[in-house]
């Protein structure tokens, strides 16, 4: 006897949209406040009960992301605020398995869990110009706590800490500079003197080696040993920010992309950082959309988990069984039908 449900159900309104979001909106004056906030859910089942051989396993997931946006214009002064919240995790298999020697109920693992807020401040030089006098500040970190295996708990039960929690890391970008604004669809800052800054609040978490040849911790603030290290990573630097959002198509194709490139004067100013993040979408209906996420990520002062597709779990391994971690581009994509909502 097999048994299997699936739902799945979007609704999500992703940060890069905010500008769309605020247009479908019924609003009857520009100046002012316009607010919004995208709430979604994602969910998918699968049970089977006396499965066939070959048929597969039981899985579990959910999650969900919201999106939020308040912006305020008067005359030549602009503020957008904008936040995005994205959390998920799954349980593959059913009944037990072994961990560490220990034998544990299957666990469920996070797939995502990020949270985003950006805050951009801007004053027209003059009535009409395209220039503003601007300021970007930027929020990075994750929700939940994350033990190795990017388990939500420490499954081993050997009192293992957390590799990863709220503010452990973070990420805090204060860019002012000005901007250029080509029209509704294109606009440009530039930021010459652009702080940045990786947070380690945990200490437990800071005094992780992630490479000790280069005195780099776990999420790249400065290690020298297990007693010695950084909870903070202090950067200047200069940055550019472009943003590009049009529709095609009777307004039936959605392009949204956000480019940031940051260059630190202290440290190797020729490694320049990139946060690129890209959203195509196809309305099939009212609402309905086939949705394509593509971001692209570098931090010359993050190191990741080195990719091997023909390595166990997909990343390659230290002697010891901890993933190697190097300096790389970082590349995150998503396909998915979604339903958007707003209210």
């Amino acid at each position: 006897m097999a048994l299997i449900l699936s739902t799945s159900v979007w609704a999500q309104v992703n940060s890069a949209r905010a500008d769309e979001v605020a247009g479908m909106l019924e609003k009857t004056d520009t100046i002012g406040w316009q607010r919004g906030l995208g709430i979604g859910l994602d969910f998918l089942q699968l049970l089977q009960i006396n499965p066939k051989v070959g048929a597969g396993e039981d899985r579990i997931q959910f999650g969900g992301v919201s999106s939020f946006f308040a912006n305020y214009k008067s005359n030549r002064l602009s503020w957008d605020n904008n936040g995005t919240l994205l959390f998920g995790v799954q349980r593959l298999g059913s009944g037990f398995t072994t961990i560490g020697g220990n034998r544990i109920k299957k666990p469920y693992q996070k797939t995502i869990d990020e949270l985003r807020l950006i805050s951009s401040f801007a004053y027209q030089m003059m009535e009409d110009s395209k220039w503003s006098y601007a300021i970007n500040a930027g929020f990075l970190s994750q929700v939940t706590p994350t033990y190795p295996g990017n388990f939500l708990s420490d499954v081993t039960a050997e009192g293992q800490n957390p590799i990863a929690r709220f503010l452990s890391p973070a990420q805090i970008t204060i860019a002012p500079g000005v901007k250029y604004v080509q029209d509704e669809h294109f606009s440009v800052q530039i930021s010459p003197a652009t702080v940045k800054m990786i947070v380690v609040a945990d200490d437990d978490i800071a005094s992780v080696a992630g490479d000790s040849s280069l005195q780099v911790g776990l999420h790249g603030t400065g290690w020298r040993s297990g007693t010695d290290f950084d909870n903070t990573l202090f950067q200047l630097g200069g940055s550019i920010r472009a943003l590009y959002q049009n529709k095609y198509f009777n307004d039936r194709f959605i392009v949204n992309s956000d480019l940031t490139l940051f260059s630190n004067y202290m440290n190797e100013p020729q490694n320049v950082d990139l946060d690129w993040r890209n959203e195509f979408a196809f309305e099939i209906y009212k609402g309905l959309q086939l949705n394509l996420i593509v971001n692209l990520f570098y931090d010359h002062d993050i190191p990741v988990q080195e990719t091997d597709f023909d390595a166990t779990n997909g990343v390659v391994s230290n002697p010891d069984g901890s993933p190697r971690l190097t300096r790389a581009l970082n590349i995150v994509q998503t396909f998915s039908i979604k339903y958007n909502y707003i209210f």
